[in-house]
């Protein structure tokens, strides 16, 4: 990977220096802190932890499908199956046996989901509507640590990587977990989770090519350490080729990434255990100028780049008062041209504690803080941040008491967060879930819940620079579009799932729901440029079907299907006339699908995945450029044929949107690169 631009007049050019002196203070600090847990070392009595996902999909009974335990829910271990959440749980065996080859992609799988690909490295993810790049409403956590920017409200999905074959599970929750989360986890929680390092001894590697991304390469080496310790070190490199426009026009959208980590995990003296991870990465994207006709002028390889550390102290069992420190630095730096530039440091402290009150009730509590400071840039024609610089503090309190009664048939789980933050002051955000065993065959939930969206920085702080004046558009100096005073976005989710078992092999999972959405951050006339306020309001509704049918111990089948209506409208003195109208279209208001996973022979496996995606009626942003937004609806499939050459060696070929050549999933039409028909041949190896 170079470390310098190849644009010598480029302004931004890429500071070797500062990634050199950055990468040299991580590794740094992962040594420190492995050592001393080298020397920590000791065989302690064993915790109960929840148990690891097995590899092998069809190894799985519906049984074991629906009581893998999960965390997310209540932050306590619980099996999916009885948790009182639209949950679903994506397996690393379901993602590896789906050829995904990203964490946006696997997304794909999840039912209620809207993943939309929006060029070749970029993806607006969503639930429950109000989808765009930014992914503003969900709250996305790896492994604990929050990726989540405060300064576009956004998540860099390009560049949320792991190796992928260390992807325990998944867990997607689709509705509020602000409770527990924190602001910003208005319409769900992504959590992803890696396997502990002691579950990946031995060597594994990956390489595959295909007709439209080059190439794609990694390796893990896991090792044990003594008797109560394991470390896993990966590397791995990708390349996505560029897509087209639907003109037949190179996109020049296509990228490369490199990147590598590590994770140690320990046992230690007295019931403890202590995790210590990171990962750094450094990216380059191709980026070309859109005009109304495509993309025009020189492609520029825009670099990116990022790095981050986690460690995590766990001590005692249920009844000793269980507890865990968290803490976690993450930094990286952004650069679009033409828009901004961001480097972002972050530090967050968590602790919590887990109280077996009695074997009715236990009480969850925790305090977190988290420190971010960004320091932007841009041309000078363009949006700038008033200030340039600016200092995030969140201080946040939650308690959870969970009470189980009628025998342990019924569990009302009870709490909410508290929070200080330096963008929107005092929140409260509570909720009450209720669940209810009525048969071992039938289980039903309803919960009550309140979230917000914090503002961002562009809501808050962004200035356009009009310089000595544009004639026709402004006078000199800076016109001010952020708002300081604007609000938080509010939501009251009502919700309401059953869970069916109707048969040894087939169950059943629905849920429902009714959003009732405040304050919604709305677009107001204010010349030249206008400016931001909270005068939206919205309602949504909808419904998610999802079923798992074990047809025959070779085949099982997945089929699923949402439904998602936004009714978007001004409030009362509202000038803006074309935001509730984009976020109504931003989302489908149909999907389904059908996932299949057949095992012909011990050594073969064939899959599938087919998906209808409704029409968008408008995503993005309506502008001359970029014409209409409405995106036709489309029918996806996806195969994939696996070969086990002998045990560990195995073959894939994987084809994706195989029933056209291409098509829009988001965007404007001049905008928006398209979806091209795709064949990847990939070799996996797996030695224990």
């Amino acid at each position: 990977m170079e470390c310098s631009n190849s644009s010598k007049s480029n302004p931004t050019k890429v500071n070797c220096k500062k990634r050199i002196q950055l990468q040299s203070s991580l590794i740094a600090c992962l040594a420190l802190l492995t050592v001393p847990a080298v020397g920590m070392a000791a065989m302690g009595s064993q915790r109960t932890e929840v148990a690891s996902v097995p590899d092998d999909l069809t190894a799985l009974s519906l049984d074991q499908l629906l009581n893998i335990e999960i965390t997310s829910v209540s932050r306590l271990a619980e099996p999916a199956s009885s948790a009182a959440a639209a949950i679903y749980v994506l397996t690393g065996a379901e993602i590896r046996r789906s050829g995904a080859r990203s964490i946006s992609e696997a997304l794909r799988l999840v039912p209620g989901m809207n993943v939309a690909q929006t060029s070749a490295t970029h993806y607006a993810i969503s639930a429950r509507g109000f989808n765009s790049g930014a992914a503003d409403k969900l709250e996305v956590l790896l492994d604990g640590r929050s990726v989540y920017s405060p300064l576009l409200s956004s998540v860099f999905w390009d560049v949320l990587d792991t190796y992928m074959p260390d992807i325990s599970r998944i867990e997607v929750i689709r509705g509020p977990g602000a409770a527990l989360w924190g602001s910003n986890a208005v319409n769900g929680v992504i959590n992803i989770i890696t396997k502990s390092a002691k579950d990946t001894h031995g060597v594994s590697a990956h390489a595959s090519a295909g007709t439209v991304d080059p190439y794609d390469v990694g390796a893990r080496l896991g090792l044990q350490l003594g008797q109560g310790g394991s470390l896993r070190l990966y590397a791995q490199g990708h390349a996505r080729g560029d897509e087209e426009f639907s003109n037949g026009s190179d996109a020049r959208d296509g990228s490369r990434i490199v990147q590598a980590g590590f994770r140690s995990d320990w046992n230690l003296a007295g019931n403890h255990d202590l995790t210590v991870s990171g990962d750094t990465y450094q990216a380059t994207e191709r980026s070309a100028t859109i005009t109304a006709t495509g993309p025009d002028g020189p492609v520029e390889d825009v670099p990116r780049s990022g790095g981050n550390l986690l460690v995590r102290w766990e001590c005692c069992g249920q009844e000793d008062g269980r507890w865990s420190m968290q803490g976690s630095y993450d930094t990286y730096h952004l650069f679009q041209p033409t828009v901004l530039e961001e480097r972002r440091r972050t530090v967050a402290l968590e602790f919590q504690q887990q109280w077996l009150l009695d074997q009715h009730n236990t009480l969850l509590y925790g305090l977190s803080w988290k420190n971010s400071r960004d320091e932007t840039g841009g041309p000078p024609l363009v949006a700038l941040f008033v200030p340039a610089s600016r200092t995030l503090d969140s201080y946040s309190g939650f308690v959870q008491d969970q009470l189980k009664f009628l025998d342990d048939a019924a569990t009302l789980t009870i709490g909410s967060k508290f929070e200080r933050n330096s963008l929107s002051g005092f929140e409260v955000q509570p909720s009450v879930r209720l669940g209810w065993q009525a048969s071992p065959k039938i289980f039903s939930w309803a919960a009550i819940s309140r979230a917000v969206r914090t503002p961002n920085r562009i809501n808050q702080d962004v200035a356009i620079n009009c310089g000595p004046g544009i004639p026709g558009l402004c006078g000199p100096g800076l016109f001010r579009v952020g708002n300081p005073d604007i609000d938080s976005e509010k939501i009251i989710a009502y919700e309401w799932g059953l869970r069916l078992r109707s048969t040894e092999r087939l169950s059943w999972d629905l849920a429902t729901y009714y959003n009732d959405y405040s304050s919604l951050i709305s677009s107001e006339s204010a010349p030249p440029f206008g400016a931001y306020d909270n005068k939206l309001k919205a309602k949504g509704y909808g419904a998610e079907l999802n079923l798992i049918w074990q047809a025959t111990n070779r085949l099982e089948l997945r089929p699923f299907y949402s439904l998602q209506v936004l009714d978007a409208r001004p409030a009362a003195g509202s000038t803006d006339t074309s935001t509730a109208a984009t976020l109504e279209g931003s989302s489908p208001r149909h999907q389904a699908g059908l996932k299949a996973y057949y095992t012909p022979a011990p050594r073969w496996a064939v899959d599938g995945f087919l998906r209808y995606v409704d029409t968008l009626a408008q995503s993005g942003v309506v502008s001359a450029s970029s014409g209409t937004t409405r995106v036709p609806a489309y029918v996806d499939l996806s195969l994939r044929l696996g070969y086990t050459l002998v045990p560990g060696l195995e073959l894939n070929l994987t084809g994706q949107n195989l029933l056209d050549s291409q098509h829009p999933e988001f965007g404007g039409v001049n905008t928006r690169s398209e979806l091209s028909r795709s064949l990847l041949l990939e070799v996996r190896w797996d030695l224990q």
